[in-house]
């Protein structure tokens, strides 16, 4: 199958043998490196295809020729007769796909097109024959989005559908590590991309999108949102660290509260937004009382007191305790998992409560540890009063 690339004007055939030229027209070119169309058509000739470019009335080719540089083999580039200075191991780590995403740039950004069929009136008109060429063709919708978004928000757009890329005005420049997502992201605001048009870093494009998404106001995006699976990549997505979540979101949050399946981290976004919302106190029964009369008991040895503290139905999947507000909350799951562990938590609370220690800090820990150390001892201690008993 044979792909054009053809757009009006005539391109400068410097703008396509030197590196690092790039002569863009347009207020938002979608590449700026220059080297893409090298780039493209190194890939292309190392993967088998015939590579030519109509310029005007003159047909120009691409050819490829063995060289040794230090006794190794290289194919060098050619334009016509024209040596060039890259070889096809230029982009030696790209795909063919990646090849038209540069082809199909370079004619977009000049108002062209890309096509199954020639294009007479076309100044400039790239034609790549080969069988992966067709393949990207066919995926043009997988490599540029084609979809209108829902909602566009903090520099994102969020179009329907799974996905697993990740789109930057339009252009596929990434791929989700782990589950594809359950929509379609297009980062709009400026983000950093390497040299093969690729993100410097998918996290800060994740953080983009955990930014993004609880600040929808779309009702197909809230719903979606509480019902989010495993399956999908947005259920580990860190939804807390959205600064301005909607109203609309928070609230659908809030309705769904003891939805167990919802992801971990929208029940803190509520507990740090409406933290009344999640804090609803319940009353216990004889058993459990009993639970915690014996946590009471074990936390005696640690010179902890009993101290009031508020039963609440949930605080989220995964949360057992929390202190806020001056009061220290415990989930009715934490009393169901025993003795031993509502001990712990408590404990754990307790020490943010009168110690002002944070999570998975040095003081905490050394706190711990000097406990665990004069627990110790005191036990040695006994042991050693039995020995002597005993001799």
């Amino acid at each position: 199958m044979t792909v054009y690339f053809s757009n009006p004007g005539l391109i400068d055939l410097e703008a396509i043998t030197i590196m690092g030229v790039n002569v863009k027209e347009g207020d938002n070119p979608i590449g700026f490196f220059g080297t893409g169309a090298k780039y493209a058509v190194a890939v292309l000739l190392r993967t088998g295809h015939t590579v030519s470019l109509r310029r005007g009335t003159i047909t120009h080719t691409f050819t490829s020729r063995e060289i040794s540089i230090r006794g190794k083999a290289f194919n060098r580039v050619y334009l016509d007769e024209q040596e060039l200075g890259f070889t096809t191991d230029l982009g030696r780590k790209w795909k063919v796909w990646q090849a038209y995403r540069e082809l199909a740039s370079n004619a977009y950004d000049e108002g062209g097109e890309v096509s199954k069929t020639p294009n007479p009136t076309a100044e400039t008109e790239w034609r790549i024959d080969g069988p992966e060429i067709e393949e990207a063709y066919l995926n043009h919708d997988q490599i540029f989005l084609g979809t209108a978004p829902i909602e566009i928000v903090a520099g994102v757009e969020i179009h329907p559908g799974p996905s697993q890329y990740i789109y930057y005005r339009g252009i596929r420049v990434g791929t989700w590590n782990e589950a594809p997502t359950h929509f379609t992201y297009n980062i709009i605001s400026p983000i950093g991309l390497t040299e093969d048009r690729t993100l410097e870093s998918v996290w800060a494009a994740e953080s983009r999108c955990e930014q993004a998404l609880p600040a929808c106001r779309s009702s197909q995006i809230v719903q979606a949102l509480i019902q989010l699976k495993p399956k999908h990549r947005e259920y580990s997505f860190d939804f807390d660290r959205c600064a301005e979540p909607s109203n609309e979101a928070l609230s659908a949050i809030e309705a769904n509260i003891n939805n167990m399946t919802m992801p971990p981290k929208l029940q803190a976004l509520l507990r740090q937004k409406r933290p009344a919302a999640t804090l609803q106190p319940t009353t216990i029964n004889p058993y459990e009382q009993q639970v915690v009369e014996e946590a009471w008991r074990l936390l005696a040895d640690l010179t902890v007191s009993p101290f009031p503290f508020v039963t609440v139905e949930t605080l989220g999947p995964g949360i057992y305790g929390c202190y806020l507000n001056d009061e220290i909350y415990i989930s009715r799951q934490t009393i169901a998992n025993g003795v031993d562990f509502l001990a712990a938590t408590l404990l754990e609370e307790w020490l943010h409560a009168e110690h002002n220690f944070e999570d998975c800090t040095r003081a905490l820990q050394q706190w711990l540890f000097d406990k665990l150390i004069a627990q110790t001892r005191q036990m040695n201690y006994w042991k050693g009063k039995a020995d002597e008993t005993c001799t």
